[in-house]
Order: C-alpha cells, then sequence, then structure tokens
C-alpha cells in the first residue's frame, strides 16, 4: 500500500500493478509429493500466492476508493522442476492458484473497471514480456478481462494443432 500511495503523492494517480513475483535466491522447499514437507509446503504457496493477494487487494481498494477503475497484470512463471525433473508440485499448484485467482477477481471486479488479467511467462526473459505487458496495462485492452497471455515463443503448441 506504501508503494501505491507513493505512486499517488509522485504521479497524481494510480491506474495499474503489475504484479512480478520476486525471485529467491534460495530454491523454494519444494519437488516430488513424497519429499514435500508440510512447512515446505507452506513456504512455497505463501511465497507465490500472498504477495500476489496483497498486492492486488491493496490495487482494487485503491482503485474503488479512488471511485475508477485501473488495470492489474499478474505474471505467472512458469512451475520449475527440480533437478531430477519431478514435479514441483507447489509451484504447480500456485501456478494454478494465480490463474483462478485473476479470473475470479476479474468476473468480480469488472463492473468496478477494474481488469485483471495474467502472463503466462513460459520460459520467456523478462524483455520478452514488456510488449505483451504493455498492451495488457494500457487502454487498448479495455475490453480484454481475465485473459491469460502465454508468452512462450511457441513451447506449448503441439504439432497437431498447425
Amino acid at each position: 500500500m506504501d508503494a501505491i500511495q507513493l505512486c499517488i503523492r509522485e504521479f497524481g494517480s494510480f491506474d495499474a500493478l503489475y504484479h512480478v513475483p520476486e525471485e529467491t535466491e534460495e530454491p523454494l522447499p519444494d519437488g516430488p509429493l513424497h519429499e514435500i514437507g508440510l512447512e515446505g509446503w507452506r513456504k512455497t504457496l505463501d511465497y507465490n500466492l500472498t504477495s500476489l493477494m496483497l498486492s492486488n487487494q491493496a490495487a482494487v481498494r485503491t482503485f474503488m476508493g479512488m471511485n475508477k477503475g485501473g488495470s492489474i497484470l499478474n505474471l505467472c512463471p512458469e512451475a520449475l522442476a527440480t533437478e531430477n525433473n519431478a514435479a514441483s508440485h507447489g509451484s504447480a499448484t500456485s501456478k494454478a492458484a494465480i490463474i483462478g485467482f485473476s479470473k475470479s477477481v476479474a468476473a468480480n471486479y469488472a463492473a468496478h473497471g477494474v481488469r485483471i488479467n495474467v502472463i503466462a511467462a513460459g520460459t520467456a526473459l523478462a524483455s520478452d514480456l514488456d510488449g505483451a505487458a504493455v498492451y495488457l496495462l494500457s487502454d487498448h485492452a479495455r475490453f480484454t478481462n481475465g485473459q491469460v497471455l502465454v508468452v512462450d515463443g511457441a513451447k506449448r503448441v503441439p504439432e497437431e494443432e498447425y
């Protein structure tokens, strides 16, 4: 909330939020289901989802308090694999939750002029996401709400689809 108030003081308004999860130097305690402890599970979900909820909540409250709409964009990074290529179940669960949360909030606040979309990053570099982020946060996307844009260089497009 302090960052939003700083934005309002500096620029006179608050129009958009781009939530990008902070990268951590330490790997989250995640991995194959038979190896995940409850503490590791909770830490992974808390790290990936709680900051998202809090930032989105602060933005929605501000938009509603200013009696105006705005745009929220949530970055959903690719679920990581562990060293032995086993699924990181907490990360995969977080990714699904980011998308479900964003769609739910988008549906609930659309009538207030609040748009919420997601970029699913795949293995894209940050610079690969810039154009998509600018579009989704801009007024050009004013009728785009509750959507997930996959930016992965077509890595998820199976050959049978073309």
